[in-house]
């Protein structure tokens, strides 16, 4: 779960408690996640004289030592609880109070404790020169307030955890509700649901005209793959032969393309198509795969056989690209690096420098013993030097300029194979689809599970048995993600966490 996702499920919680209202709880819940410093109910407690909540709430923040700003925080609160118990003529409390709390001082500034122990012998501690203008306890502790405020909005710390978001009244209650009405009333089969997972098998052609991943996934079920480039305006499709149609779509007022606008074949005057060359390679081995570099200035694409790199303004081959033995089944561009990373079947990736062409080879690290799997897909991070490597049994995160592993997940020996995976839209998650049906969602951080999402949560009762998603792909601007099945559905998917 990335921090901003996490950070938004706290909010919702802690926005539940204040409605209930469970005020106890929800000032507990702040301190102990950390997520949001009450500034009022530091105030309350800080006004009221309850010392003891003070301290304990600033230490789900910052520890007493944690910087001068603390160090500064916590000794002007043990300080006030001091004078107070010499006004109250309390000596043995105050003597309690300077031996155990306000000791940890003296490495700081053993002047400043000595002067704080030299009030014991005052009649009235107003004799000091530095405290004749302390008036009472009440009027003692607005003041520490206004030095506290100013030291906690100063400190570090606190940065980001003294606002509240704007949130929509009763946001957590709702998601439940809307949780249970679905579960109560399953979709129909032309139905999008906005519960923990949105879903629901859409009819393609209607599809095509409302979800975002159509032209990505509806196509996909069907022996198409295609992409769009950074901004979403020209759209590759990839035909289940050596063919590369370039699908444009039209652009709405801001300039972005719209998934509510069908797209058209483009074709250059010449009447030219971007042909594969599928020399040497059978029906069952064309495995349609393409990128695009920067600008989409080149279409890379193969059908399985030789790379082609294809001029999009005038359809001709400008490259042909020779270095693997057997089926490519990914490519991925780095507009950061320019440079192409190909990868087979057989876990063979190939790094091409865009200037040159020269190769780099490096084999894939498949786990002993189970060499008879086959390597599916290869995307870049958004860091664009990063790229994961999507294998039916592993995940594994890849450095470009050295072509070592960074991190890895191996599936169980015991787990359905892996059919596809993907990087979310801010190459903070990664996820996955099984033979089995089974999804699940990874950090990219650690690349372990972080959450698993079972067949019955988005695959409907009517669906045939055996079924099982064929591709994945994520929303290119949210936290959704999308599956192709293997009888033509598509579910579009939003997990609640992340």
């Amino acid at each position: 779960m990335s921090n901003s996702d996490k950070n938004q499920a706290l909010f919702l919680i802690l926005q539940a408690l204040y409605e209930g209202p469970y005020m106890k709880a929800a000032h507990q819940f702040e301190q102990e996640s950390g997520i949001y410093f009450n500034m009022k109910h530091f105030e309350n407690e800080l006004r009221h004289g309850h010392w003891e909540e003070v301290e304990n709430y600033l230490l789900g923040f910052t520890e007493l030592t944690s910087n001068r700003y603390s160090v500064k925080l916590f000794f002007e609160i043990r300080k006030q609880r001091y004078l107070e118990a010499l006004d109250r003529k309390e000596p043995a409390k105050a003597v309690d109070l300077l031996m155990k709390d306000l000791k940890v001082f003296k490495t700081f500034d053993e002047l400043v404790y000595s002067d704080m122990t030299g009030l014991l012998a005052l009649e009235n501690f107003r004799e000091n020169e530095h405290l004749k203008m302390y008036v009472d306890e009440n009027s003692a502790r607005a003041t520490l307030f206004d030095a506290a405020k100013e030291l906690i909005q100063a400190n570090p710390l606190f940065k980001d955890k003294l606002t509240f978001p704007t949130l929509e009244e009763s946001r957590l209650q709702s998601i439940i509700n809307q949780s249970l009405i679905r579960q109560q009333h399953p979709p129909q089969q032309d139905t999008l649901m906005s519960n923990p997972f949105t879903l629901g098998p859409v009819p393609p052609q209607q599809n095509q005209m409302s979800n975002p991943f159509a032209l990505g996934l509806v196509p996909a079920g069907f022996g198409i793959r295609s992409q769009q480039n950074n901004g979403g305006i020209p759209l590759f499709g990839k035909y289940q032969n050596s063919e590369n149609p370039w699908l444009k779509l039209a652009k709405e007022a801001d300039d972005e393309a719209s998934a509510s606008v069908l797209p058209e074949i483009w074709e250059p005057k010449s009447g030219k198509l971007m042909l594969n060359d599928i020399e040497n390679v059978t029906n069952n081995e064309i495995e349609p795969c393409f990128a695009m570099s920067k600008n989409g200035l080149y279409l890379i694409s193969t059908s399985g056989g030789l790379i082609s790199v294809f001029v999009t303004s005038t359809f001709e081959v400008n490259q042909t690209l020779k270095g693997h033995f057997k089926k490519i089944t990914g490519l991925a561009y780095s507009t950061e690096l320019k440079v192409l990373v190909s990868l087979d079947e057989e876990a063979q990736i190939c790094v091409w420098k865009w200037d040159t062409w020269v190769k780099q080879n490096n084999g894939l690290q498949v786990p002993a013993g189970r060499n008879s799997a086959s390597a599916i897909r290869v995307q870049y991070q958004k860091d664009q030097i990063h790229f994961l490597v999507v294998h039916q049994i592993h995940l594994a995160i890849y450095e470009t300029t050295t072509l070592m592993i960074v991190k890895q997940w191996v599936v169980p020996k015991s787990t359905a194979h892996i059919t596809d995976a993907t990087l979310s839209y801010d190459s903070e998650l990664v996820f996955a689809s099984f033979l089995d049906a089974t999804i699940l969602v990874f950090e990219v951080m650690n690349l372990q599970p972080m959450c698993r999402i079972q067949p019955p949560a988005y695959l409907p009762a009517i669906s045939s048995p055996g079924v099982y998603p064929i591709v994945i792909d994520a929303h290119p601007t949210k936290n959704q993600f999308a599956v192709g099945l293997s009888d033509g559905g598509v579910h579009v998917i939003e997990p609640l966490y992340p």
